[in-house]
């Protein structure tokens, strides 16, 4: 069992054997573990039976790794590994495809996701990056009539260290519904604060703000044509969301 901050893994195993050099030496990876813990909520379900392979090589202080492979049922994902193990500064990128991401009440997605990961031991963890979900599934009528079918998303993100994630240049694609303008904040405790600006093929302009949980989601909708052959203009809707 490894753990670290509420994350670990459960069921963790590693084996390899090195030749050993004073100048440099080149460890091989085989790793497996039985569960990924305190991630569910962010990988849209739990990941398991995870191997990890590859090598490190370590001409000490620096560690360097260009061909880690990290698998699961759900994920493939490669990483890169730079570090400085004297000066306490490590950095690193991951490139990988996540698939079966549930978002409760809304459906099932394929994620795609590339990031740079820098840790310094004086200032902390950096990670920004790009994540794209397309919908394999959707579950939800209202969702379903909202968007008319696969649903394309995309933001880019930079983790803070205070624990809370920034999205911006958030886009959606859908045949009824798109996004050019979005953005806002997702914390590590679940809380989100965003907003986004789209085009409806049914209720034309649209403006959202979601805040709240995943769990207990507020939405505000402004509409101000949304044409539904009662005349309506300039119609803000309030949807709060609850669990179940």
């Amino acid at each position: 069992q490894l753990d670290y901050a509420g994350l670990g893994l459960s069921g963790f195993s590693t084996a390899g054997e090195t030749r050993v050099d004073l100048d440099e030496m080149r460890v091989p990876i085989e790793a497996r573990a039985a569960r990924v813990v305190g991630l569910d909520q962010a990988t849209g379900g739990p990941l398991r039976d995870l191997a990890l392979t590859g090598d490190i090589l370590i001409q000490w202080p620096r560690l360097v790794s260009d061909n880690l492979r990290l698998r699961s049922r759900r994920l493939n994902a490669g990483l890169t590994l730079v570090a400085d193990a004297e000066a306490g500064r490590y950095g690193g990128a991951i490139d990988g495809k996540l698939g079966d991401y549930r978002l409760e009440s809304v459906g099932l997605f394929d994620v795609a996701s590339g990031a740079r990961v820098q840790v310094d031991t004086s200032a902390g963890v950096n990670l920004a990056g790009s994540v794209r979900a397309r919908s394999t599934r959707i579950s939800n009528a209202g969702v379903q009539s909202l968007t008319g079918g696969e649903t394309v998303i995309s933001t880019d993100l930079a983790y803070q260290r205070n624990g809370v994630t920034r999205l911006s240049n958030m886009r959606l694609s859908s045949p009824l519904l798109s996004v050019k303008e979005g953005g806002g904040t997702y914390g590590a405790n679940g809380a989100f604060d965003i907003t986004a600006k789209g085009q409806s093929v049914d209720y034309g302009p649209l403006a959202l703000q979601l805040t709240g949980t995943v769990a207990n989601p507020v939405a505000v909708i402004d509409a101000p044509s949304p044409g539904v052959g009662l005349g309506l203009a300039d119609v803000t809707a309030t949807v709060r969301g609850e669990e179940q």
